[in-house]
């Protein structure tokens, strides 16, 4: 959570910290610009080229860093058996829960 952890380091009160927390998990976020870098970095840096499968979480965010890190096949069909999203890879929200 990045903007809940930028205040903690800005000295906000813990009451703040956990409400940004709260807001902030309460719902299906956008991947970052810092998450968008760090997956291309991953992508060139690790060769994917060998994957069968990927699994993720059902979160956009989750899905968009799979799609980033290593992009589906335009050519077959069999590239949308290649991905799957299970609920129980969603995480927890509830504060610290998932801190």
């Amino acid at each position: 959570n990045p903007r809940a952890e930028a205040a903690r380091e800005a000295g906000c009160a813990f009451d703040e910290f956990l409400r940004l927390m709260e807001l902030d998990d309460a719902h299906d976020a956008e991947l970052t610009d810092l998450g968008e870098n760090q997956a291309q970095t991953a992508r060139e840096r690790y060769a994917l080229s060998d994957v069968e499968l990927v699994v993720s979480s059902p979160l956009s965010r989750a899905l968009r860093t799979a799609d980033l890190v290593h992009p589906p096949s335009e050519s077959s069909e069999s590239a949308k058996k290649r991905r799957i999203a299970i609920e129980h890879f969603r995480e927890i929200n509830g504060k610290l829960l998932n801190a």
